[in-house]
């Protein structure tokens, strides 16, 4: 019981932080461990996780200055289109994997999904050598490419023995401190809504392709969804593009869901601070969960219009100094979090992320950093 209601308050809180003009969830999902309660301390974060995992997709309405992203989709003129079909691509794999982990792990118990570490591990390691090798081969200066690639894991090396609370977390905000930068420079542009009637243009390529990349993601190690979609991607539409990562990233939060719930296993920075709980969970109520996950997910995909026109109305109305104000204190606190050393991290990723544009590599070269953490660890 307290699991259930730790996620339903999850679910509030997830919807009123997605709603505060660039406020980083991590912080929240951090702010957890301190709760004494695990059961619902586990149970919060899964519900902020649903919650915010699915108003991402909010955010490609006004992607103009995001660096993350490539230039087809902060440029594209059908940001409403991309928005919709994205998060009802992103909800329908969802509840559909959902369902049938339900089902797996009912009938053959939580073992369905324990592959073992060590399998895991090998399988991660080839699948890091093939993605971050073929990026690199995507690359058109690729030798300014193996070099940024080599930066990135460099730093990756050192930041993490650093003294510095929650280094991946730091680490994560360094990467990204150009959308920080440009969050703080330049005004929001505003979000224009129509009443058209959108349809999506999923192929089932796409959603295969997907899903084999949400699957990855979710069971392997420093594989993320958005790198390994890259490798799939072609001379093809935005829609196509936009719809294979959400996808992807359907497969992998549920798929990262129930891997922790039945192997304590963590793929995700959500997972990650639910898994410091060492909770164990038997399998009726891993599929309890699973199962309020999915009707969760399902009630969001059932009002996302509504959900739409509540944040568009919100972040028209918001003041550009209210995101400034978030800006200045999210740096303060990574800053006291890295006793100082976040503006050096910062800077450091920025020059490398300069190497990655001049070798005109794929933007998703600079999740390496993250990526290859997990192997790091395998190595020493």
């Amino acid at each position: 019981m307290e699991l259930i209601i730790g996620i339903l308050v999850g679910s509030v809180l997830g919807i009123l932080l997605s709603f505060i003009p660039g406020f980083n969830i991590g912080f929240a999902l951090i702010s957890a461990s301190v709760i004494p309660n695990p059961r619902f301390a586990v149970g919060l974060i899964i519900g902020v996780d649903v919650v915010t995992s699915s108003f991402k997709h909010l955010s490609l309405l006004h992607s103009k200055h995001r660096e993350d992203l490539n230039e087809d989709i902060t440029n594209a003129n059908n940001k409403q289109n991309l928005c919709v079909e994205s998060a009802y691509e992103y909800f329908f794999v969802k509840i559909l994997f959902g369902l049938a982990a339900c089902g797996m792990i009912f009938i053959h118990g939580n073992s369905i999904l324990d592959i073992g570490n060590k399998t895991i591990a090998m399988l991660g390691f080839g699948g890091a050598i093939i993605l971050w090798g073929g990026l690199i081969q995507l690359a058109k200066h690729k030798w300014v490419a193996i070099i940024a690639f080599l930066a990135y894991c460099s730093f990756s090396w050192i930041a993490k023995d650093l003294y510095i609370q929650q280094s991946m977390f730091v680490i994560a905000c360094s990467l990204f401190s150009a959308n920080l930068i440009n969050s703080f420079r330049y005004k929001p542009e505003e979000i224009k809504l129509t009443n058209e009637k959108y349809s999506t243009k999923s192929t089932w390529n796409q959603i295969v392709e997907g899903s084999i990349a949400g699957i990855a993601s979710a069971f392997l190690w420093g594989l993320p969804t958005n790198a390994v979609c890259r490798l799939f991607e072609d001379e093809e539409s935005t829609e196509l593009k936009v719809g294979r990562h959400a996808v992807a990233d359907g497969v992998a939060s549920i798929g990262g869901i129930a891997i922790l719930l039945t192997t304590g296993g963590a793929r995700s920075a959500a997972a990650s601070s639910a898994a410091s709980f060492n909770e164990h969970f038997h399998y009726s109520e891993v599929v309890v969960i699973l199962f309020i996950v999915v009707v969760l997910t399902g009630v969001i995909a059932h009002n996302w219009e509504s959900i739409m026109q509540m944040y568009t109305a919100i972040h028209n109305k918001t003041p550009h100094l209210v995101t400034k104000l978030t800006v200045v204190l999210t740096v303060i606190a990574l800053i006291i979090m890295s006793n100082g050393l976040f503006l050096v991290t910062s800077l450091i990723c920025l020059m490398i992320n300069k190497w990655t544009k001049i070798a005109e590599a794929p933007r998703e070269l600079s999740l390496s950093t993250l990526g290859i953490l997990p192997i790091i660890g395998l190595v020493k």
